[in-house]
Protein backbone atom coordinates (compact mmCIF):
# COMPACT_ATOMS: atom_id res chain seq x y z
CA UNK A 1 0.00 0.00 0.00
CA UNK A 2 1.16 3.36 -0.89
CA UNK A 3 2.29 5.49 1.95
CA UNK A 4 0.52 9.06 2.71
CA UNK A 5 3.72 11.10 2.04
CA UNK A 6 4.74 9.25 -1.33
CA UNK A 7 3.83 11.27 -4.45
CA UNK A 8 1.80 10.05 -8.02
CA UNK A 9 2.34 11.75 -10.68
CA UNK A 10 -0.47 11.54 -13.69
CA UNK A 11 0.62 12.50 -17.08
CA UNK A 12 -2.19 12.72 -19.75
CA UNK A 13 -1.62 13.57 -23.59
CA UNK A 14 -4.51 15.14 -25.36
CA UNK A 15 -4.22 14.92 -29.21
CA UNK A 16 -5.20 18.14 -30.23
CA UNK A 17 -4.96 17.73 -33.60
CA UNK A 18 -7.62 20.14 -35.21
CA UNK A 19 -7.44 18.50 -38.53
CA UNK A 20 -8.90 14.84 -36.96
CA UNK A 21 -11.10 17.23 -34.52
CA UNK A 22 -11.92 18.88 -38.05
CA UNK A 23 -13.35 15.63 -39.46
CA UNK A 24 -14.81 14.06 -36.06
CA UNK A 25 -16.59 17.05 -35.81
CA UNK A 26 -18.33 16.45 -39.49
CA UNK A 27 -19.56 12.86 -38.06
CA UNK A 28 -20.76 12.78 -35.69
CA UNK A 29 -21.31 15.67 -32.78
CA UNK A 30 -21.09 13.18 -29.93
CA UNK A 31 -17.62 13.54 -29.38
CA UNK A 32 -16.13 16.89 -29.50
CA UNK A 33 -12.66 18.10 -28.02
CA UNK A 34 -14.45 20.11 -25.40
CA UNK A 35 -16.10 17.18 -24.10
CA UNK A 36 -12.70 15.41 -23.75
CA UNK A 37 -11.23 18.35 -22.46
CA UNK A 38 -13.74 18.26 -19.61
CA UNK A 39 -13.16 14.30 -19.57
CA UNK A 40 -9.86 15.08 -18.53
CA UNK A 41 -10.50 17.86 -16.19
CA UNK A 42 -12.25 15.11 -14.48
CA UNK A 43 -9.73 12.55 -14.36
CA UNK A 44 -7.31 15.25 -13.52
CA UNK A 45 -9.32 16.71 -10.78
CA UNK A 46 -10.16 12.90 -8.93
CA UNK A 47 -7.03 12.72 -8.94
CA UNK A 48 -5.70 15.61 -7.22
CA UNK A 49 -8.33 14.81 -4.80
CA UNK A 50 -7.31 11.94 -3.96
CA UNK A 51 -4.26 12.75 -2.18
CA UNK A 52 -2.65 16.18 -1.15
CA UNK A 53 0.80 14.97 -2.95
CA UNK A 54 -1.04 13.78 -6.45
CA UNK A 55 0.38 15.68 -8.90
CA UNK A 56 -1.35 16.20 -11.90
CA UNK A 57 0.46 16.92 -16.03
CA UNK A 58 -1.31 17.63 -18.85
CA UNK A 59 0.18 18.00 -22.60
CA UNK A 60 -1.57 19.00 -25.74
CA UNK A 61 0.15 17.20 -28.45
CA UNK A 62 -0.76 19.58 -31.27
CA UNK A 63 0.09 18.00 -35.18
CA UNK A 64 3.51 20.03 -35.09
CA UNK A 65 4.86 20.55 -31.82
CA UNK A 66 2.94 19.87 -27.80
CA UNK A 67 2.26 22.13 -24.99
CA UNK A 68 2.38 21.95 -21.36
CA UNK A 69 -1.53 22.66 -20.93
CA UNK A 70 -0.71 21.90 -16.59
CA UNK A 71 1.53 23.03 -14.80
CA UNK A 72 1.77 25.96 -17.43
CA UNK A 73 5.09 28.28 -18.00
CA UNK A 74 3.22 30.85 -15.64
CA UNK A 75 3.45 28.47 -12.54
CA UNK A 76 5.64 28.34 -9.79
CA UNK A 77 6.10 25.81 -6.85
CA UNK A 78 4.29 28.31 -4.17
CA UNK A 79 1.35 29.67 -6.09
CA UNK A 80 -1.83 29.50 -5.52
CA UNK A 81 -1.94 26.18 -7.26
CA UNK A 82 0.76 24.94 -5.15
CA UNK A 83 0.83 22.19 -2.21
CA UNK A 84 -0.98 24.57 0.43
CA UNK A 85 -4.38 24.97 -1.28
CA UNK A 86 -7.02 25.09 0.53
CA UNK A 87 -10.99 25.73 -0.44
CA UNK A 88 -12.21 28.54 -1.67
CA UNK A 89 -15.09 30.93 -0.70
CA UNK A 90 -17.45 29.38 -3.14
CA UNK A 91 -16.41 25.78 -1.41
CA UNK A 92 -14.51 24.99 -4.44
CA UNK A 93 -10.83 23.14 -3.77
CA UNK A 94 -8.81 25.92 -4.78
CA UNK A 95 -5.99 23.51 -6.42
CA UNK A 96 -8.61 21.99 -8.67
CA UNK A 97 -10.48 25.08 -9.83
CA UNK A 98 -6.60 26.66 -10.51
CA UNK A 99 -5.73 23.82 -12.47
CA UNK A 100 -8.95 23.43 -14.68
CA UNK A 101 -8.46 27.49 -15.74
CA UNK A 102 -4.73 27.05 -16.98
CA UNK A 103 -5.76 23.85 -18.51
CA UNK A 104 -8.55 25.89 -20.37
CA UNK A 105 -6.64 29.19 -21.36
CA UNK A 106 -3.69 26.80 -22.88
CA UNK A 107 -5.76 25.15 -24.70
CA UNK A 108 -7.30 28.50 -26.08
CA UNK A 109 -3.45 29.67 -27.10
CA UNK A 110 -2.86 26.24 -28.39
CA UNK A 111 -6.04 25.68 -30.93
CA UNK A 112 -5.82 29.59 -31.31
CA UNK A 113 -2.16 29.60 -33.46
CA UNK A 114 -2.49 30.12 -37.19
CA UNK A 115 -2.37 26.59 -38.89
CA UNK A 116 -0.28 27.00 -42.05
Amino acid sequence: MASEEEINLLVIVVDVNPIWWGQQAQRTTELTLSKCLDAVMVLGNSHMAMSRTNKLSVIASHFEDSHFLYPGKSWRMGDSCGDDASSSGDGKYELLAVANNLIAEEIRKVMSKNVY
